[in-house]
């Protein structure tokens, strides 16, 4: 049976931008499949046309390590309709500390297909005559354990990743929102995160319940703005764990980044 989802959208302004710019975010898909080969995503993702394709993590499962080829199959194709980027999730973190080979399988494929994975790297893109600087952030395992407050500063992350260039428009990939206020003082112009699955129930914005067990995260999902800077969580287009939602539907999601 093909899962069902819906695309969201969000605008924002930089100055940093000298046209506009569209950006397709997509996250824990954890081995979905909307329609045959997620023809119907793929359906609705072409349909949107976007400049840049930007993943951020657990597209498949640790649980499944060696079944990646419907990611990988997905990727491929989103590869041969706009430049992809992507960062790893808690879920490929685990499969590249558990089974190196199923992981290294997975990562060849996304090679051979031309994803640009940027774990704790970063690339310039350039689209509609905008310099864009995409950078990935790949937190280690001990970031997701369960029941725990955990902290990370932004200097630990210039030592990761460096700094923003000034000047240029910046997005981070980090699969992880609980950070957020981090990412917001490391200088992303625009931060694309997943991992809370949306709350697994939500009232309106707000989630219910976060990853870690606690309720009403903070961050938890849609699109935040502090400073002039931005971010947005998308509640994902897959499940894992907790197998249902409610009043949480799966869903791509469309950023129109614009000049001001």
């Amino acid at each position: 049976m093909a899962e069902t989802f819906e695309m969201v959208r969000y605008r924002i302004g930089s100055p940093k931008l000298l046209s506009p710019v569209r950006i397709l975010l997509l996250g824990d898909l954890h081995m979905t499949e909307h329609g045959p080969r997620n023809a119907g995503l793929l359906d609705a993702v072409r349909e949107e046309c976007p400049d840049l394709v930007l993943c951020t993590g657990d597209m498949i499962n640790c649980s499944e390590p060696e079944r990646s080829d419907v990611a990988s199959d997905l990727f491929r194709e989103l590869a041969a309709a706009a430049p992809v980027c992507a960062v790893n999730g808690n879920h490929e973190t685990k499969v590249k500390m558990q089974d190196r080979e199923a992981y290294d399988v997975y990562m060849k494929k996304l090679h051979v297909s031309r994803v640009n994975v940027l774990n704790n790297r970063s690339m310039r893109v350039r689209v509609n005559g905008n310099a864009i600087d995409v950078t990935g952030l790949e937190l280690p395992r001990s970031c997701y354990r369960k029941f725990c407050r955990h902290a990370l500063r932004a200097d630990v992350i210039r030592k990761k990743i460096g700094v923003p260039h000034e000047g240029v428009f910046t997005v981070l990939l980090a699969h992880n929102p609980y950070f957020a206020e981090t990412y917001f003082e490391w200088g992303a112009d625009l931060t694309l995160s997943g991992h809370n699955h949306g709350g697994v129930m939500r009232i309106g914005r707000q989630s219910l319940l976060s990853p870690y067990g606690y309720p009403l995260p903070k961050y938890g999902y849609g699109h935040f703005e502090k400073d002039g800077r931005h971010l947005v969580i998308t509640s994902g287009l897959g499940e894992h764990t907790i197998p249902f939602r409610i009043m949480n539907p799966m869903e791509a999601v469309l950023v129109e980044a614009s000049p001001l």
